[in-house]
């Protein structure tokens, strides 16, 4: 089955380097029914760690997140940046959208990483994802990053962590390779980036983050 990665990393080599802790300090947390969130300091990056209690799953959000996740009542909502998405197994996508990686949660609640678009994701079983790049961690160990290690900017990562919660951790003007530094931190067991700046709207109890995406679906937990 997949769980491997796309063009944006190097899958041959994982990060050998000695992995160090990154120095974190922890501003606030918050329990609610169906998640909870985090607010830390990685090296002066805000970063909001939402660890989800109940099921992940995405849906048409025509008149964007703000409107559907008051709508819908939605407990949280996070915009799907990409032009591809799939809910309750069918793939729904722009004419002409490129082939791109993909991740997403199987029957089981399983994080797949599927490497060769939207079609093979649904065909590995792949019930509810969308577009990701890059890929972060995968089988709990950073990967070698390859492109735009550089640049810095905000990111909404999507990942499982090592004991099986799907977890979103948005973080504040951060390049990848930290990115992926930070995930592996947090305990998660594979992580990607799923939106980037002008292309995260998140909804919650304790945060919103609105960049007006226009985004055409949304992961909502009830």
């Amino acid at each position: 089955m997949y769980d491997l990665f796309d063009g944006s990393a190097n899958i041959r080599h994982y990060e050998r380097a000695p992995f160090m802790p990154r120095q974190c300090e922890l501003l606030a947390f918050h329990d609610y029914d169906k998640y909870t969130v985090t607010h830390l300091l990685f090296e002066g990056r805000n970063t909001f760690v939402f660890i989800i209690k109940d099921r992940v799953v995405v849906e048409a959000a025509p008149h964007g997140t703000f409107a559907h996740h008051i709508s819908k009542g939605a407990a949280l909502t996070f915009s799907v940046g990409g032009l591809t998405y799939c809910a309750d197994s069918k793939l729904y996508q722009v004419l002409g959208a490129e082939k791109q990686s993909f991740v997403g949660f199987d029957s089981n609640g399983v994080l797949r990483l599927v490497p060769d678009g939207g079609l093979a994701a649904v065909d590995a079983g792949v019930v509810y994802g969308a577009e990701a790049s890059p890929f972060l961690v995968v089988n709990g160990k950073r990967l070698k990053i390859t492109d735009e290690a550089k640049r810095s900017r905000d990111r909404l990562l999507l990942g499982q962590l090592l004991t099986g919660e799907p977890v979103f951790i948005y973080i504040k003007g951060v390049d990848v390779a930290r990115a992926a530094d930070y995930a592996l931190q947090l305990g998660c067991q594979s992580a990607a980036v799923i939106g980037n700046e002008r292309r995260i709207d998140i909804y919650s109890k304790s945060i919103t983050q609105d960049r007006q995406s226009g985004c055409r679906a949304v992961f909502t937990v009830y």
